[in-house]
């Protein structure tokens, strides 16, 4: 979480009379799927007792993510990345599901670097809300902290709502999920963008 506290560096042709606390600095991004696939490794804890060892080992998560909305603010490009709807399968030997539901996805990010299509910098996502045979699971949710690249372009063809093509995003960083930790990689795609351009230049 410190890097979130330590200041920005604004260039200085950035700063301007009220250029940085303007509601103009602002933009909304947008995308309607998005698709993951990411592994959770588990390193090996040795017990006393042999057969009292935790497995150890890389389980995998995949999943669809519905209706992302970001808010960002384009001077710090520090934002807040918002999903209602997640769709997710996996295999994890320390969870009876498999697959299912989940209604609260929220992610701060912090884009250290921001040239062209690159952007490089630490993120803080929260999963919650997960949908379970006897309704909705207050207690159950995961917490990914970590680093992240991705390649994005944003399309303005929706007027003041910026369209988020993310050509490929790769993270890494520390989960926690069903209250154990565990190192994690993934990788996510933007899966509507390439149809909608096809359709724009038809």
């Amino acid at each position: 979480m410190i890097l979130f506290l330590a200041p920005n560096v604004i260039h200085a042709d950035d700063i301007q009379a009220g250029d940085v606390n303007t509601d103009g600095n602002f933009k909304i991004k947008w995308s309607l799927v998005n698709f993951g696939f990411g592994g959770d490794g588990y390193p090996a804890r040795a017990s006393v007792n042999p057969e009292d060892n935790p497995p150890s080992g890389i389980f995998w998560e995949a999943y669809f993510a519905l209706g992302t909305i970001a808010l960002e603010h384009t001077n710090l490009r520090i934002g807040l990345e918002f999903n209602p709807a997640r769709w997710w399968a996996g295999n994890n030997i320390f969870s009876s599901e498999k697959l299912g539901w989940n209604f609260f996805n929220l992610n701060l990010y912090w884009n250290i670097v921001d040239y062209g299509i690159f952007q490089f910098g630490p993120f803080n996502r929260i999963n919650w809300m997960y949908l379970a045979n006897e309704g909705l699971d207050w207690s159950k949710f995961t917490n990914t902290l970590g680093i992240r690249f991705q390649l994005t372009d944003i399309s303005d063809f929706t007027y003041d709502l910026h369209y988020l093509f993310r050509y490929i995003g790769i993270e890494t960083g520390y989960r926690i999920k069903d209250g154990r930790g565990a190192f994690y990689l993934g990788l996510d795609i933007d899966l509507i963008g390439p149809l909608l351009l096809i359709g724009m230049y038809k």
